[in-house]
């Protein structure tokens, strides 16, 4: 008597499940990618967009504060991080 569920389909349904699992890990780290990479042109452009109206304090100090903002995500990180691995 055959059953409906063979050893071959069994198999086949966990390769399946794998590429899923692989393929959403890929897209996860693309959208982490872009958003990073469109933080940081923001960011740059910005402060080139105040220093180049001649608003060189502003853009300093808009420089500097991306700079403490980037240093306190990179400590929220590091304590998810920390924590993950408790």
């Amino acid at each position: 008597m055959k059953t409906p569920h063979t050893q071959k389909q069994r198999n086949r349904g966990a390769v399946l499940l794998e590429y899923v699992v692989v393929g959403v890990l890929i897209v996860a780290a693309c959208v982490l990618g872009v958003l990073v990479l469109s933080r940081a042109i923001f960011f740059g452009w910005d402060v080139s967009g105040v220093g180049s109206t001649g608003r060189h304090e502003s853009a300093k100090n808009a420089r500097q504060g991306y700079a403490d903002q980037v240093k306190k995500d990179a400590q929220q990180a590091e304590k998810y991080h920390d924590d993950f691995h408790e």
